[in-house]
């Protein structure tokens, strides 16, 4: 077997995360690189922290030399939603494929597909399976809720299988019981990625059969503090229900001299009324140029949130963080950050603290974020010796790292 090394090329900002030395990962018998397959009824793009996660951690993989492979299902070209989406994300489609973040996505478009139409379920499962047969991938990765490609992929191998979850809405077995046309296909998950692990106790209380691998987000986009930051407007980012608009606008009413930017998401409308000291803006491609002006960034999430990537790269930001404590969002905070009760009065009072506890929120938060880094990278090493070790696969220099128990249970995923 030849070896082959080469420096993971994930640019961080100003920072680069380089995963040094690390030899790409092959097979033992035939020496040919391990093959990742990703099946999803419907596109990929960095439409939300779910899907820029999972661009995320794919960059990762194929910095190791893992073959992506993705695998799209689409219904004909002639329903535009797929298309008026890249094309607002300026990503040409060409002969059935389109690039993101340097990832190759390949569409199979079909009248019959329509994941949120039932009648559509067989076709999308028949032709996962047909891909899955064809490409005889080393391991799949699929969404829980993309019910046709999970399926398929159980169907097909469910030892070779990671079912990922992004959200703690996703719908417990009890109620996929009713739906036989699942067959019981996922009483066969194995294996399970979570971002926190608020997710990986959420994930085990369900389906307590299956092992949990917390895989975190990897946040590339961390940025060194701006230099030159005039903090002037409170930050409320995808002004939304279950993030809290209603109660990010009762705190505009209660602090009428205080200035507040709300930032859109994707398909995110201005609320219908806005206190005269709110500013909307659009979805942005990054929110840099939103931190440098912002005093703190408010997460008065209703939900339960499965990560909030939005407090790292706030807190990667010098920006004071402020959430609620839904989820995992006391976990991602930590030290670096307030995670409150949504208790409308506690947070009026904290947000009227002096501007000394706000620098020293912002230290917090800045250390806080670089701890994650660290953990980020170490975690991130000791699943590629995992997964080299576990799968079958090989590579001819080990890299050097810190223990890695505490970070994954080499145990954890069984193939």
């Amino acid at each position: 077997m030849h070896k082959v090394n080469f420096f993971s090329q994930l640019i961080a900002g100003s920072n680069i995360f380089v995963i040094i030395n690390y030899d790409k990962i092959v097979t033992v018998e035939t020496d040919r690189l391990m093959k990742l397959l990703v099946l999803k009824p419907c596109l990929i793009a960095r439409s939300n922290g779910g899907e820029i996660s999972l661009l995320e951690r794919l960059r990762i993989f194929k910095s190791w030399g893992i073959d992506i492979q993705i695998r799209l299902a689409l219904p004909s070209r002639s329903y535009s939603s797929p298309i008026a989406i890249l094309d607002s994300f300026g990503t040409p489609l060409i002969d059935n494929a389109y690039e993101v973040d340097g990832l190759r996505c390949d569409v199979h478009f079909d009248k019959r597909f329509n994941p949120d139409q039932t009648f559509s379920f067989a076709a999308l499962k028949e032709y996962f399976v047909s891909v899955l047969k064809s490409e005889n991938p080393d391991l799949v990765w699929v969404h829980y809720t993309d019910f046709a490609a999970t399926a398929a992929a159980l169907t097909w191998n469910p030892k070779k299988v990671w079912v990922n979850i992004t959200d703690n809405e996703f719908p417990r077995q009890v109620d996929l019981n009713q739906f036989p046309i699942l067959e019981g296909t996922y009483l066969q998950i194995n294996s399970v990625t979570v971002a926190s692990s608020f997710m990986q106790k959420s994930v085990r209380a369900d389906i307590p059969w299956a092992e949990s691998l917390l895989l975190p987000s990897p946040l590339e986009s961390l940025s060194e503090p701006p230099l030159d930051r005039k903090p002037t407007s409170w930050v409320f980012v995808n002004p939304v229900p279950v993030k809290g608009v209603h109660f990010a606008v009762e705190l505009a009413k209660r602090l009428p001299s205080e200035k507040f930017i709300f930032v859109g998401n994707w398909m995110c409308s201005p609320p219908e009324t806005l206190p005269p000291n709110v500013t909307f803006v659009p979805r942005q491609k990054n929110l840099l140029s939103i931190f440098s002006e912002a005093k703190g960034i408010l997460i008065p999430s209703f939900w339960d949130e499965a990560f909030g990537r939005i407090a790292i790269e706030a807190m990667a930001a010098n920006v004071p963080v402020i959430g609620s404590d839904r989820g995992a969002l006391p976990e991602t905070i930590g030290s670096g950050g307030l995670s409150l009760p949504l208790d409308i009065d506690r947070w009026v009072k904290v947000m009227n603290s002096p501007s000394s506890y706000f620098k020293e929120l912002s230290i917090r938060g800045l250390r806080r974020a670089k701890q994650y880094q660290n953990d980020r990278d170490i975690f991130y090493r000791a699943l590629y010796l995992t997964l080299s070790q576990q799968i079958g696969f090989k590579i001819d220099q080990l890299p050097k790292t810190k223990s890695f128990e505490t970070f994954i249970d080499k145990d954890s995923i069984r193939f």
